[in-house]
């Protein structure tokens, strides 16, 4: 078994800055669970107290059911790839790939074994005789990886190496280190500051801000129902529109937009936590697929002024203004016609708001009950 428990795990400086708080979290075995945030929010440390590079300043890390804060990395059965490939320049892949495998005294047979499996498994086998400066990135990166894969450790740690890529070559190394996780079965833990990043390769995802676990899901979960005002802001691009408005209720609980009030979808408002005051200040967000362009003027709808237009290939985001907010985002067919400074009526599904207390900014919904999401591989072969 290789599950990773953190309980009530924290890191303070010497400074007494806290980089992470009491954080509890559980890494199922055989899971990809990636940490996503922005900078300095804690996720980097977490990975290097889990691999022993930094010390833990309170509570308990487990893997596979054992208290390991007393070892040393490389008694802890992990295996680590970097930003940086930290490749030796004066090796062959070959040797770099079995490096610690001849510092731990293998048997040249069994080396070799590893090596060649590995290199199979990566597309390295034709460059095993070559230096890393003849490699592109991308093989670079899949040296670094054959280089841990050859340990057969219980748990992988991945922290950003994706990051020194061009765009063309993250997308195609996402799916690489996807399809490595399915051969190898075992427990990946991944960091990262790019959501796409996060949201197409992890089972859950933990959501780091400022030192605190602020969700942990499935990418679905995270999308669809966020817990607080920066997960939904944080997960999706173009980011969720979030603004300070009030909701109101009459017959109907409805919401305040540019000055009028619409009505919120029966579907919303009996996920509605209750004790909700009947006029209340709150912080609404909708994404901008939830939001179109209509013909009909009525009491469900409202008018705004374009600002910006940005043209996507597939998609065109209409960026418009109201009271409430600087812009809103719409999300629109390329072939709209629409131009800066129209006055456009938009329409919003009433059952896609998402209300966020003024205060603490965590949500007033109830996520609903909904079957168990398919996992990353049941999407891949369905």
């Amino acid at each position: 078994m290789a599950d990773v428990q953190l309980k009530q795990v924290s890191k303070v400086y010497a400074n007494e800055t806290v980089a992470v708080k009491p954080l509890d979290l559980s890494i199922k075995d055989k899971e990809f669970l990636v940490f996503v945030g922005p900078s300095g929010c804690g996720k980097s440390t977490t990975l290097r107290m889990i691999a022993g590079l930094e010390a833990i300043s309170d509570g308990g890390l487990y893997i596979g059911q054992e208290l390991v804060n007393h070892l040393s990395p490389k008694d802890r059965d992990i295996a680590m790839v970097f930003q940086n490939y930290a490749l030796y320049p004066h090796m062959s892949i070959y040797e770099n790939i079995g490096f610690s495998l001849k510092m731990k005294k293998f048997s040249k047979s069994d080396r070799d074994r590893r090596i060649r499996e590995a290199a199979g498994i990566l597309g390295l086998t034709d460059f095993l005789e070559r230096k890393p400066s003849s490699l592109s990135g991308g093989q670079r990166q899949r040296v670094a990886l054959g280089r841990a894969m050859v340990r057969h450790p219980k748990v992988f740690l991945l922290d950003e190496p994706l990051s020194n890529l061009d765009a063309k070559l993250r997308v195609a190394m996402r799916a690489e280190i996807i399809k490595l996780h399915r051969k190898l079965k075992t427990t990946f833990v991944y960091v990262t500051h790019d959501q796409t990043e996060a949201m197409t390769m992890g089972d859950r995802i933990a959501v780091m801000n400022d030192g605190n676990l602020e969700q942990i899901d499935t990418p679905f979960n995270l999308y669809e129902y966020p817990l607080t005002r920066f997960v939904a802001e944080f997960i999706g691009s173009p980011k969720m529109s979030v603004f300070k408005t009030r909701i109101h209720r009459r017959s109907d609980w409805q919401i305040k937009i540019n000055g009028q009030y619409i009505n919120l979808g029966s579907g919303l408002t009996s996920r509605l936590i209750t004790g909700q005051s009947d006029d209340q200040r709150v912080y609404a967000g909708i994404r901008p697929e939830d939001i179109q362009l209509s013909h009909i003027r009525d009491n469900q709808s409202f008018l705004a002024e374009v600002q910006t237009i940005e043209q996507m290939g597939s998609d065109m985001y209409i960026h418009v203004a109201i009271d409430e907010c600087d812009a809103l985002t719409v999300r629109a067919s390329p072939d709209t016609k629409v131009s800066v400074g129209d006055s456009i009526c938009l329409r919003v599904d009433s059952n896609k708001w998402h209300l966020f207390d003024h205060q603490k900014e965590k949500t007033l919904l109830r996520s609903p009950f909904r079957p168990a999401a398919k996992s990353r591989e049941e999407h891949l072969v369905s």
